[in-house]
């Protein structure tokens, strides 16, 4: 009875040590200390040629859009495109993503929840073109784009 016991609490410990440490292994969310509020974002599945596997998930998607960047508390409009592994959705309400400068005022790095696993972050590039002050959606499709 106590080895039955004792080896079900070696199991449930080597577990939780396990689920610590796929837990521990992604990024930081502390570490995006700035928002990007998505307002509108188009995507694109595209293959590899390279790739061996036949299913039909795409390797990467493709996509594009128009979003407001938070640094200090002061709205930022930018354009974007990015090549990830998962689509950037626009936000929903004054729902953001975190981020991070990877090249200061080029690249953005945002941390996308997985599909099917919202609490898995993964993290996506963004090229970035900034434009005036806030961008507001009907002004984005209005001017063509064009700041």
């Amino acid at each position: 009875m106590q080895r039955a016991f004792l080896v079900g609490l070696v199991a449930v410990a080597g577990f939780l040590a396990l689920s610590t440490a796929v837990q521990a292994g992604g990024p930081d969310p502390a570490d995006y200390p700035l928002r990007v509020h998505v307002l509108k974002s188009t995507s694109q599945s595209r293959h590899s040629r390279e790739s061996k596997s036949f299913s039909d998930t795409p390797d990467y998607i493709d996509g594009q859009g128009v979003a407001d960047l938070f640094e200090g508390g002061e709205p930022q409009g930018f354009e974007f495109s990015y090549s990830c592994i998962g689509g950037l959705q626009a936000s929903a309400g004054y729902g953001t993503y975190p981020a991070r400068w990877k090249k200061k005022q080029k690249t953005l790095e945002v941390l996308l929840p997985q599909p099917g696993k919202p609490w898995n972050l993964e993290p996506c590039g963004l090229r970035a073109e900034l434009r005036r002050a806030g961008l507001l959606l009907r002004e984005w499709e209005v001017d063509g784009g064009r700041g």
